[in-house]
């Protein structure tokens, strides 16, 4: 092998793992080495010239990474299979900057002409990537299966670690977060051995995952600590995509933090000339603008501007969400026309991944409630939660179906003002127990056999008799992976329906009465239910409630409390006068959700 050839494959090593400036520096001494050894040999320059672009276009000079491979393809004595590289390397490059449709073009040639399992299997690596940014799910499957099979063949297994690894994301994507987690796990250890940049790109992914399954505080440290790695190695499109990813997960959570997160990411994009990737992270930053409650026009007009842009690329539900977004500003303004012009433009979101299925449910509901249709504002309400609870069915580990609740909180609030606004107690009882049901309508499953779950419990069990004197840290470590275990199982897939209000009239005795509260942003309403019907008790504004036992709980607590004189005298006053105001309201001395006999 010539001393050209060796430092391209030692320099496409460390781009493989990351390591782009060694690899920049190996690549550009092969380069140099060739050109004073060999100049003929136009298809290693070409090839050297590919990988360099890729490691050019990593570190943020994208120009200079694009033109090295057209000047490339311009030598007229080139190979095939290199001339397939070439293609390969400027779809990849187009790829990272977002570019879609450029990126199909170059993979799709590339594949006629390659022939080696190895950069077969990279194309179709590749390729699946794109069907990911434009939610081809299905598509981007099939490259993924195609992409294993070829790196199986040539013996790389690192290779096929990514294709699993991707594969996995693919499911995250398709709202199976059980399969997500379980091909993400066992690729993990491959990437684990190959330094901190491939580990961020995994753990960047897994983060997504964590955050939609509910576990946002795991999923936001993930993807906080993947973009300081990637700061650290100047890889600043790498930085800006964990930026968005992290302003995308937190913008139903804190938009203040989603904005925050979106402006740096924008500005990453803008530094590495990623127009693409700049449009994705407006999109988010809109969605955090709409979240905190603007109301502007323009922001209407910015909405419908993006979601063409967003459409363009092929990204349908980021478009979808962008109108979606401008639909909430119109409905803000009492233009509600224009609200429904936006939501037409939305189309069916039926094969949509649930996040945006819900989103839609919910503006649609909301529109129909400011147009007076309160029986079809809830109809959409029932269909979304209906939609989530299938969904978290699926998932084996309690933690898993009690994160994924947060996904309805929205949707359970706006069917919880709707009904007490309807005055009829059948529907205000349906949505508490929908409401009180958001975590717990799925049957439970018995959890499959786990040995290594068993074993790591066994242990567990031995370090707790232990004492004061067991090891904390492998306690911390045993119980992270049970639960991570328990994330990967399966579960039932069948979902209790909320019980009537006609049903619970009919089980109750004469001794016995169920008392659900229903606490709205507005109000605060108390519907008691015996044997002979139910009876609606409005319990006053929220406002007033909260100022009346907003210090109560603290108080009794001191009151309970065995206090020295000096200070009893101070606590006492402020909570006797607590519990004589709330005594004025009778059913507030209720505390329980079921009362018996009459008394709480």
């Amino acid at each position: 092998m010539s001393s050209a050839q060796d430092l391209h494959a030692r320099g496409v090593r460390a781009m493989n793992r990351g390591r782009h400036r060694e690899a920049q520096r190996l690549l550009e001494r092969a380069r140099s080495d060739l050109d004073r050894t060999d100049p003929r040999d136009a298809d290693l320059s070409a090839r050297i010239a590919g990988s360099l672009a890729y490691v050019l276009s990593e570190t943020g000079d994208h120009t200079r990474a694009i033109d090295l491979c057209r000047d490339s393809l311009g030598t007229g004595d080139l190979a095939n299979p290199t001339r397939g590289v070439l293609y390969s390397q400027l779809g990849l490059l187009h790829m990272l900057q977002g570019e879609t449709a450029e990126a199909m073009d170059q993979f799709d040639a590339a594949l006629l002409l390659l022939d080696e399992p190895a950069r077969i299997a990279r194309v179709h690596l590749n390729r699946g990537n794109v069907h990911l940014q434009r939610k081809l799910l299905n598509a981007a499957t099939q490259d993924f299966a195609a992409s294993f099979l070829s790196y199986r063949e040539a013996g790389d297994e690192y290779g096929a670690a990514k294709a699993v690894h991707n594969r996995g994301y693919t499911q995250f994507l398709a709202g199976d977060l059980v399969a997500a987690l379980r091909d993400m796990g066992s690729a993990y250890p491959v990437f684990e051995a190959e330094g901190p940049v491939m580990t961020a790109m995994v753990d960047q992914d897994r983060a997504e995952v964590l955050m939609a399954a509910g576990l946002h505080e795991q999923g936001a440290a993930a993807l906080a600590a993947a973009a300081d790695a990637y700061g650290r190695r100047r890889l600043y499109q790498r930085r800006g995509e964990a930026e968005l990813a992290l302003a995308r997960s937190l913008v139903l959570r804190d938009a203040d933090r989603a904005r925050v997160a979106a402006r740096d990411a924008q500005r990453r994009f803008r530094r590495t000339g990623a127009r693409a990737w700049e449009v994705r992270a407006d999109a988010t930053l809109l969605a955090a603008e709409v979240e905190t409650g603007g109301s502007g026009p323009s922001l209407a007009r910015r909405g419908l501007a993006l979601a063409d842009e967003l459409g363009e690329q092929g990204l349908r539900w980021e478009a979808a969400l962008a109108r979606i977004d401008a639909a909430r500003v119109r409905i803000r303004r009492g233009e509600l026309d224009l609200a429904r012009e936006h939501l037409r433009g939305v189309g069916s979101v039926r094969k949509a991944p649930i996040t945006v299925r819900l989103r839609e449910r919910d503006i649609r509901a909301k529109l129909a409630a400011a147009d007076g249709r309160r029986a079809e504002a809830l109809k959409h309400l029932r269909a979304g939660l209906s939609d989530l609870h299938s969904w978290q069915s699926s998932f084996g580990s309690l933690d898993l179906q009690t994160g994924v609740a947060g996904h309805g909180t929205r949707l359970g609030v706006r069917g919880l003002a709707l009904a007490v606004d309807s005055g009829k107690p059948d529907v205000l009882f349906e949505w508490s127990e929908r409401a009180r049901m958001l975590a717990s309508r799925v049957q439970p499953v018995r959890p499959p056999e786990d040995e290594q779950i068993a074993a790591d419990l066994s242990e567990l069990r031995e370090l707790a008799a232990e004492g004061d004197r067991r090891d904390t840290a492998r306690e911390e470590e045993l119980r992270q992976r049970v639960r991570e275990r328990a994330w990967q199982h399966r579960g039932s897939g069948e979902v209790a329906d909320p019980v009537r209000l006609d049903e619970v009239v009919g089980a109750l005795d004469a001794d016995t009465a169920l008392v659900a509260y229903v606490v709205t942003a507005a109000a605060v309403v108390a519907l008691v239910v015996t044997s002979t019907g139910p009876t609606w008790i409005d319990l006053g504004h929220r406002d007033e409630l909260d100022t009346l036992l907003g210090g109560l709980v603290p108080d009794l607590d001191m009151a309970a409390s065995d206090l020295p004189d000096a200070m009893a005298p101070s606590s006492g006053p402020s909570w006797r006068s607590g519990s004589t105001r709330s005594r004025g309201s009778s059913s507030l001395r209720c505390s329980r959700r079921w009362a018996t006999d009459g008394s709480c």
